[in-house]
């Protein structure tokens, strides 16, 4: 069996079938360093170029998918600080959209290339926390540098009452629900009847889909058994996803929204916390012409007015979709510690669609109940090392066509790039555009700029830093094998107890005939010896 298939069988038993990880121990946390893949870290040609790339989310994999198209017998090294690879198309997509996951068939061949190295639990960075390479020691080993590690954080509220418990980031709420080792053990209590989504974009979609779905929606897919109990147990009545814009302005796709309507026993709706006469789906001439000249954006709003006469049926649970509130202030629960409500103040636009619509405060405010509250407004960037210049204003490195601005032979892919917006979709785009940069800059360096004498010390470096960081593989297969038969031993043990259970065991003082007669027959035996 292979590593790839024994680090497979680990995370299934440790993910769906035995008790979810506690946060003092997370999930295949070891101190030892290692690839995931078999394979050798060099490539068949020693001249050939060896580039390292930071992150296994789909903008690594995709720029490292496009460079073994462009230059034969290049060597890939990726390094991932999670257990496992594949980034949020693994622990940030929804359990239920599995042909969005479709892409890690991709990234496993990129992976299982004779000329690729996976090395997990490996961090990179000096503004890192227990770092094992910076990215200068990535510099000296290899011909390029790609850092591809994404937008890691969820955007901060930073307002009163954010401590309070059961108010959540939707990036620990996703990941929660997707086995992420950081958040298996988020403290959260689904027993409410009124939960609240801060965003609307289509993550916030998801954590409000997951909290009305029925268990027979979500049991088929590869969310963790623990979160699909529990949220098969939950009994929210009305979900609010607010925003504090319009709807002209809300991001998520009509796919989204119509997948979240269609649930059976969910009502969507618009909501009317300001006035109910006040309808957000009414809009002026300009509003209509703009929204015509849109054909998707047309599609989308056609859907949100049909929502509108679906007051008042009957439904276990029932989505509102809030627009123009903005969150001032999360509510305690009294005598509690835990949130009870929130304050928004209520908002207007100002400005038209050619100079762009702001959302103004009113000077009015509305209260509204809440047992949980989510917020999705976005991930920050942050910088992982020193070297690097980073722009935290635009959330991104600073960068010229994806080369990293002061830094030779370093580059850039994804939302370190672009900052935290787009799909996997504009992923590959992007990542495209960062092949190419850096295949033709590896090209001019293969034409004979680099001595041999620089190309040995590079391989030479480079073979001293990968053995730091692979050393004892063999301790990380035996953890690994004693996992695997520790989760066989427990259910085979269990097994064994039910199958011992079944065993028809008389009932003290009342014995048949048969076990009498076979008593009195082994005395009379006994007293002829």
């Amino acid at each position: 069996m292979s590593l790839l298939s024994l680090l497979r069988c680990c995370r299934c038993c440790c993910g769906r079938g035995t008790r979810p990880l506690s946060r003092a121990q997370p999930a295949l946390s070891f101190e030892l360093k290692r690839p995931l893949s078999s394979q050798s870290t060099t490539s068949k040609s020693s001249n050939a170029p060896h580039v390292a790339i930071v992150g296994t989310g789909p903008s690594g994999f995709y720029v490292g998918q496009f460079l073994q198209k462009a230059i034969p017998n290049l060597a890939l090294s990726f390094f991932e600080k999670m257990p496992t690879p594949y980034g949020l198309a693994r622990y940030g997509v929804a359990p239920d959209h599995p042909e969005v996951k479709n892409c890690t068939t991709q990234f496993e061949a990129v992976a299982t290339n004779p000329n690729t190295s996976v090395f997990a639990n490996t961090t990179i960075g000096d503004q890192q926390p227990n770092s094992d390479l910076t990215v200068s020691d990535l510099r000296d080993g290899f011909d390029a540098v790609v850092l591809s590690h994404g937008s890691t954080c969820d955007r901060q509220l930073n307002i009163e009452g954010s401590s309070l418990g059961n108010v959540v980031d939707a990036g620990a709420f996703v990941g929660w629900y997707n086995g992420d080792p950081h958040h298996v053990a988020l403290d959260i209590d689904l027993s409410g009847k009124t939960a609240v989504v801060i965003g609307q974009g289509n993550v916030a979609l998801d954590c409000a889909r997951l909290m009305v779905c029925p268990y027979e929606h979500i049991q088929p897919t590869d969310i963790t058994s623990s979160s699909a109990h529990r949220l098969s147990n939950a009994h929210f009545e009305n979900v609010h996803v607010v925003g504090r814009r319009g709807p002209i302005e809300a991001a998520f796709t009509t796919k989204e929204m119509r997948e979240l309507s269609r649930i059976p026993g969910v009502v969507c709706m618009i909501g009317k916390q300001q006035d109910s006469t006040f309808s957000p789906v009414s809009f002026s001439d300009e509003e209509n012409a703009y929204i015509n000249s849109n054909r998707p954006l047309k599609r989308k709003m056609k859907l949100l007015q049909s929502f509108g006469g679906n007051e008042g049926v009957d439904s276990a649970a029932q989505v509102h979709l809030d627009f123009f509130l903005s969150p001032v202030k999360f509510l305690p629960k009294a005598e509690e510690d835990c949130v009870g409500g929130v304050l928004f103040d209520v908002m207007e636009l100002d400005g038209d669609f050619s100079s762009g619509r702001k959302a103004v405060r009113t000077g009015k405010t509305i209260e509204m109940a809440a047992d949980l509250v989510i917020t999705s407004i976005g991930r920050v960037g942050t910088s992982i090392d020193s070297s690097i210049p980073f722009n935290t204003r635009l959330n991104h490195i600073e960068h010229q066509e994806g080369r990293v601005v002061g830094v030779d032979d370093v580059y850039c892919s994804g939302w370190v790039k672009t900052g935290p917006v787009g799909t996997i979709a504009t992923t590959l785009a992007d990542a495209q555009r960062t092949a190419l940069v850096i295949a033709s800059d590896l090209k001019k360096k293969m034409e004979g700029s680099d001595s041999a004498q620089s190309i040995e010390e590079k391989k030479r470096s480079r073979e001293e830093m990968l053995k730091k960081i692979r050393g004892k593989v063999m301790l990380l297969v035996c953890v690994y094998v004693q996992m695997f038969f520790r989760c066989f031993y427990f259910h085979f043990g269990l097994f064994c107890s039910l199958l011992k259970g079944l065993v028809i065991r008389p009932v003290e003082g009342h014995r048949s005939r048969g076990e009498e007669r076979g008593e009195e027959s082994w005395k009379s035996r006994r007293e002829d010896h």
